[in-house]
């Protein structure tokens, strides 16, 4: 999903740059298409938002039938010692905090992407109008 956001930028970079060169239709075409994008990216982004700070971390917990909710353990026939085993654990509210500090940088920084996007957007005008050849009397 980062790809769709860094997509849109990059080609509201494109647009800005060498959209003024582009024929009537084809532009209008660029405009619909960079619109569609620019609602697909926000979605993108919501849920991004939405699932950091409303869901639960994945633990990457798998195998022997275990899951983040429920840690199932077998013992390991072995010639001699084995090694020992750590683990670094942390409350979860430190994850909700990560998030939320995430979130509000993505916040701040997507009002500013928004004022560059548009602003790319509508360079050298928002809409072309096709001229028609004119008829011959």
């Amino acid at each position: 999903m980062a790809g769709v956001v860094a997509g849109w930028l990059l080609a509201l970079a494109w647009r800005r740059r060498h959209g003024g060169a582009l024929e009537p239709l084809v532009f209008d075409a660029l405009q619909v298409a960079l619109a569609a994008w620019s609602a697909f990216a926000l979605l993108t982004l919501f849920w991004a938002i939405r699932q950091g700070l409303l869901g639960e971390p994945e633990m990457q917990i798998a195998g022997h039938g275990a899951s983040a909710y429920a840690l199932r353990w077998f013992e390991d026939c072995s010639d001699g010692p084995t090694p020992a085993a750590a683990v670094l654990s942390v409350p979860i509210w430190v994850y909700r905090v990560a998030m939320l500090a995430w979130a509000l940088w993505l916040a701040r920084a997507l009002l500013g992407w928004l004022r560059w996007g548009y602003e790319s957007w509508s360079t050298d005008g928002t809409w072309r109008s096709l001229r028609r050849a004119p008829r011959p009397s």
